[in-house]
């Protein structure tokens, strides 16, 4: 996603009238609705600890998407990725 429009502007959102920030936001709607829906198949299958919070954990997980894209423009190494694996893991419940 390098280079990508809405997670520049999203760097910048505090600094955005409203209107801006809610057509900034709209492309991220669809990742939290995918990462909630995924939750819930995987509490539906016991595969996610039925304690964990399906919107608290899409809209973190879109959070984390989002960094990554920032990460993603600079220089960082491998490492990163695992600490990020595991973050991702551990707000699952995993």
């Amino acid at each position: 996603m390098k280079g990508n429009l809405a997670i520049t502007t999203a760097m910048e959102f505090a600094n955005h009238a409203d209107d801006i920030q809610a057509i900034v936001k709209s492309p991220l709607d669809p990742l939290e609705a995918f990462f909630g829906e995924v939750i819930e198949a995987g509490k539906a299958s016991n595969d996610i600890p039925v304690s964990t919070d399906i919107d608290c954990a899409a809209k973190s997980l879109v959070a984390m998407t989002v960094g990554l894209c920032v990460l993603a423009r600079g220089d960082y190494d491998a490492d990163i990725l695992r600490v990020e694996k595991a973050s991702a893991l551990s707000i699952i419940g995993l």
